[in-house]
């Protein structure tokens, strides 16, 4: 399904995939803005021990740490969304799906 095709449904499958991702994305991208502010909040108040404090470990797990908590905020987020009761087809008319 895309917006050139004539086809305009999306299975609920396909929405609850699109929406994991659309959720993961978004997770990872705010807890990799929260690690950039962590950095540049270090690299101001403590200047001279930035290297120690910010090594390559550490930011190598802040990153793993950004995704971990990415698909665990998605994977929360289609759990909460899987007991609700759809009626009607099982089929959307739309190309996108989000949560209302």
């Amino acid at each position: 399904v895309d917006l050139l095709s004539q086809r305009r449904t999306i299975s609920f499958n396909s929405c609850f995939t699109q929406m994991f991702f659309f959720h993961l994305v978004g997770g990872v991208d705010i807890f990799s803005l929260s690690v950039m502010a962590l950095d540049r909040y270090v690299a101001i108040s403590r200047p001279l021990h930035y290297v120690t404090i910010m090594s390559r470990g550490r930011c190598i797990g802040l990153i793993m740490a950004a995704w971990v908590g990415g698909f665990v905020h998605s994977i929360v987020q289609i759990a909460l969304l899987l007991p609700l009761p759809f009626c009607g087809p099982n089929v959307l008319d739309t190309f996108y799906c989000d949560v209302p």
